[in-house]
């Protein structure tokens, strides 16, 4: 993979050496954050993972119940 010099050519690229589980990405004009603003972001993001997962769920469970419902037709 070839990377061009500009920062936002590698700005999320995957080191392998970095391990975590989320990244905090700001653009250059943001004001500073407070660790009650952060944190808060972090809980709201925690919860959109959660509500992903189960609307995926939700969203698998009614295709299943549709291809039964035409199955049994």
């Amino acid at each position: 993979m070839t990377m061009g010099n500009s920062v936002a050519d590698v700005r999320f690229y995957p080191y392998d050496e970095i391990e975590t589980e989320a990244v905090l990405a700001l653009d250059d004009d943001i004001l500073m954050l407070t660790a009650d603003e952060l944190e808060f972001g972090y809980e709201v993001s925690d919860i959109s993972v959660v509500i992903s997962a189960f609307s995926l769920a939700l969203l698998i469970l009614l295709t299943l119940c549709i291809i039964i419902i035409l199955y049994n037709k």
